[in-house]
Order: structure tokens, then sequence, then C-alpha cells
């Protein structure tokens, strides 16, 4: 087989239900050039390998990689990608799925045409598992300035981009061994501010909301986890990649979401918000307004009716 220009990257786990159609997205793909699909199957319990196995034996271009134990989410992410040979890489999971077979062959054909981009996204559908129904809004929305830092609109497995600069991204930020719990967003924010992202305004793919998902929790203390991990990961390159005015905007923004999330949600900790704001030498308006409707005033009811 000749050397593939992309690599799909899949990670699953336990996804029976739904990694045949993931597939079948990245086999009705149509490129003038070869690509492989890479499997990182990390020991489900349910047939999920089985399924796979048997794709792999029918198609020489994709390569399974088992797992004799299960190794984790972001485990099992580097060495899926780290076991790819394309000069792009393309990533979907196994409860996501393809719906623009052309999707592969419009990213490439940026890429080669623009070198100094590093990233090109799009949007995607979000299908709700449970409701059994798309969701109104849709993923992915072009970056303005540090917009990225704020809120991440990169739908995972809408992207493509460029393996050295993955590879770029290991060398200097090393995020195994920074305890993130998240392996995309670092990764989207290391390229932005050392290269460029590119948004292709077109609808290629439908994300999966599952049960248990840490971004749509029920479990309001699961979100806020899931936020302060956000916070620790911006705040790795904000602190580097912003002059002094733009960090403490973001610092200030960012503490003053959390400490509205907390009064919100009734988490016991948005004094710590609080104090943090207060050794803000320079804070936004908002932040300043916040801050006085809610801490001082005590006025936590107009919250729904300001900032819903």
């Amino acid at each position: 087989m000749d050397k593939p220009l992309v690599s799909v990257c899949m990670i699953t786990y336990n996804h029976e239900p739904y990694i045949r159609e993931a597939i079948e997205g990245v086999l009705k793909q149509k490129c003038n050039f070869p690509i492989e699909l890479v499997i990182g199957e990390d020991c489900s319990t349910d047939n999920t390998r089985i399924i796979c196995n048997d794709y792999a034996k029918e198609h020489s271009f994709i390569k399974l990689l088992p797992s004799d134990k299960n190794l984790g989410m972001l485990p099992n992410f580097f060495r899926t990608i780290n076991n790819s040979a394309g000069k792009y890489i393309a990533i979907c999971e196994g409860d996501d799925y393809w719906i623009d077979p052309y999707k592969l062959q419009k990213q490439v054909d940026f890429l080669e045409t623009n070198p100094d981009y590093s990233l090109v996204y799009t949007k995607a559908l979000s299908y709700n598992n449970r409701k059994e129904k798309y969701e109104r809004n849709k993923l992915g929305k072009k970056l303005k300035n540090n917009d990225l830092l704020v809120y991440n609109p990169i739908a995972t497995l809408t992207t493509l981009f460029r393996k050295k600069a993955y590879e770029k991204y290991l060398k200097d930020v090393s995020p195994i061994s920074q305890n993130w719990e998240m392996g995309d967003y670092p990764m989207w924010l290391w390229m932005h501010f050392n290269s460029k992202i590119y948004f292709l305004p077109e609808v290629t793919a439908v994300y999966r909301v599952l049960e248990g998902s840490a971004s749509r929790s029920s479990n309001k203390e699961k979100r806020y986890q899931y936020n302060l991990s956000k916070l620790y990961i911006s705040n790795a390159f904000a602190s580097i990649y912003c002059d002094y005015k733009e960090y403490s905007n973001f610092l200030s923004n960012r503490y003053s979401f959390l400490y509205l999330y907390c009064v919100k949600n009734n988490i016991n900790r948005e004094i710590e918000y609080v104090k943090k704001i207060n050794e803000l030498e320079i804070k936004t308006i908002k932040t300043n307004l916040i801050i006085l409707l809610f801490h001082h005033l005590g006025i936590s009811k107009l919250y729904h009716l300001i900032f819903k």
C-alpha cells in the first residue's frame, strides 16, 4: 500500500452501537490520495474490537491497535496518533461520524496550498443520543483574536492538521506530563499561537452527545471540574503568549465566569474566586459589575435575568 497522505485516527472504547457508522464515514471518503485508518481500540468489554477486527480484515488500509488493558482516553489518544504515518492527521472518535464524503479532500486541498496554516476545521451537527434528535445549534465557529482561550469552537471530529505541527507540539509542551484532562484543546491552543488555524464553514460531521460527557453532564460538580480543567489548560498558554493587560483580562473573565457558575449552582467555592479577582491589578468592567451585584450587594437572583 502507498504511504498515506492522511491518517485518520479513531480512538474507541465500548462503542459497539456506533463504531460501524464511524468507520463507514471514513470508508465513504472520496479523495485523490491514499489514506489509512488507525483504530486505537482500548480493551472494550463489548463487541467493539470484534467489529473493528472484521473491518481491518476486509480493508488493508485499516490498522487496528488493540490493547491488553484499558489505557484510558488520553494515553490511547496519543498512542493512536503516534502510530500514524500520514503527513496530515484527522480525528474521528468511535461514537462520532462524518457525513461529507469530500471532507478530507477539501481540507487537504487547503493545507497543501496554505503552508502557513497547521489546522483546518469545519462545522458539525450535534446529535443528542438520549433525546434522539439533532440539537439546534451547530458546532464550529470562526475564531477571532484570542477567543480560543475563553471557549473552544473547534470540534475535534472536524479537524485536519499537520503531523509535523503535532510533533513540534509534543516536543515544545510535553502534554503527556502536564496531567491535563484533555488531549485536543491544548493542541489547538498551541497551534493557534504558533501557526494559523482556518475555519471552513461547511458541515462535514456529526458529534454524538452521550450520557456521561463532562461538558454536557447534569452533574454540576462534574461540569465545574471540567470548566476548571479548561482554565488550567488555557492559563498555561495565556501566561506565555499574552501581554500583561491581555493576561489580566483573561484571568478576570475566567475567574468571574467560575464565580458565577458557583453562585448559580450552589457550589461553595465562590469566595475563592472573589479573592482571586480582588488580587488582580486589572479587572474588566464586566467583572467589577459581577462582583458588585452578586458579592457586595448579594443580588444572586438577578443572575438569570442578566446572564442567562
